[in-house]
């Protein structure tokens, strides 16, 4: 098959190197002028598997009670008088009840186990410097949050996500991170040993590479305006520059999607979700961190990569582009030198400010579209770096009739 592939981050430059190893002929197109320019770029590299997934802590399942416009809040929102607005809000709100919350932790988490070993063979094999850190930790203030914890690993220590976990109280957290000021109220931290951070913009570039050796013609600077719709069937894109015809398109491009799925009629519940991060130097002498950092609270992480630091923290669920809001980095940047005080050059830092697509669930859509010859590969949230190796395969062996390695239940368009 000849598959035109609509969006190369890291989600769209996987996904066309899992096809074009598959057999089929592959076109990568992308509006940008380089590849993994947009939420491929500035994210914070976590890769998982173990670490519950902060969004499903989120304090949005009440959004009138979690008074999300306050300086601050991990999940922001501007309600607008938008009935998609609403309607995801209320999705999100019946998805993340207790029981249906875990199934789709669980989804999330088969997805991610299959997509890090992925990764983790296709580094080794070519043996690719990432930047890569292994070992994240989570921060924990609240003292009933941390005891419920330490019952939680008492009472289950057979369960396989205790065994990759190991609980730190305040004395064994500043031994394991030394460079990390201890704030009064911290209760602990939970260190999950096997999870992993890297360089996101620095695997796209290797994955690039990769594509081209392997045959896949890449179009940058292409922007798609239509999909090509003949006989009810998809059969290539419209570009400024001209078509692209094949035999399917999948669609990887984030919140480009959104006008693709609207021609075709897709109500899919995809929302637009804003975030940004700032990469700062460390300072000279200065000791960086041993860890990748969650604080659950704000949801701040601290990604450390080769002597530098990249700090992002929280959602915003506003369709509003333009500049970087800029009460809310300073809020980010003045968190960030509370705990790691004279550490970072923060004045000189450099800032990404994007947009990725999410579903109420917090889980990507992959699989055919109800339109034949429309494939998704899309709405990862901040999990597409973490998530990108197994959607690739997954959505390769849809393509070629081949029944993937894991179970998709849960994963596929047609749960909406």
């Amino acid at each position: 098959m000849k598959v035109v592939v609509v969006g190369a981050g890291i989600v769209g430059l996987t996904t066309a190197l899992a096809l074009v190893r598959a057999g089929h002929q592959v076109i990568l197109i992308d509006r940008r002028r380089e590849v993994a320019s947009e939420a491929s770029h500035g994210n914070a590299g976590w890769l998982g598997p173990h670490m519950p997934d902060p969004w499903f802590e989120a304090d949005l399942s009440s959004p009138w009670l979690g008074k999300p416009w306050r300086r601050g809040a991990p999940v922001s929102w501007r309600p607008r008088l938008q009935w998609s607005q609403w309607r995801w809000l209320w999705q999100y709100r019946r998805s993340h009840g207790v029981d249906l919350a875990q199934l789709h932790q669980s989804r999330l988490s088969r997805l991610l186990h299959y997509s890090h070993a992925l990764r983790e063979q296709w580094q080794s094999s070519h043996q690719l410097e990432l930047e890569l850190n292994q070992g994240t930790l989570q921060l924990i203030r609240s003292p009933r949050q941390w005891e419920r914890l330490n019952q939680w690993v008492a009472g289950n220590p057979q369960d396989p996500k205790a065994q990759h976990l190991e609980l730190l109280d305040l004395p064994a957290l500043r031994i394991a991170e030394p460079a990390l000021s201890i704030v009064p109220a911290l209760a602990g931290a939970a260190r999950w040993k096997d999870d992993a951070t890297a360089n996101c913009a620095l695997a796209a570039r290797h994955l690039k590479s990769q594509c081209e050796q392997a045959g896949v013609s890449i179009r940058t600077r292409e922007v798609v305006r239509a999909l090509l719709i003949e006989g009810g069937r998809v059969v290539g894109v419209a570009t400024e520059n001209g078509p692209w015809r094949g035999d399917g398109v999948v669609l990887c491009a984030g919140m480009d999607c959104l006008p693709l799925l609207r021609q075709v009629k897709a109500k899919l519940p995809l929302q637009t979700i804003h975030g940004f991060s700032a990469t700062v130097n460390l300072a000279p002498d200065a000791r960086g961190l041993q860890h990748a950092v969650l604080e659950l609270e704000t949801m701040l992480t601290m990604t450390p990569l080769s002597g530098r630091v990249r700090i992002s923290g929280g959602f915003h669920l506003d369709r509003r582009t333009g500049a970087l809001p800029a009460p809310a980095v300073r809020h980010l940047m003045n968190q960030a030198a509370d705990w790691l005080p004279g550490a970072a050059r923060y004045s000189d830092a450099t800032y990404w400010y994007g947009q990725r697509v999410m579903t109420p669930d917090g889980l990507p859509l992959l699989g055919p579209a109800r339109t034949p010859g429309l494939w998704l590969n899309t709405g990862h949230g901040h999990w597409g770096f973490g998530l990108a190796w197994g959607s690739a395969h997954v959505l390769a062996d849809m393509i070629s009739g081949q029944t993937p390695a894991i179970a998709v239940d849960g994963l596929t368009a047609d749960r909406y």
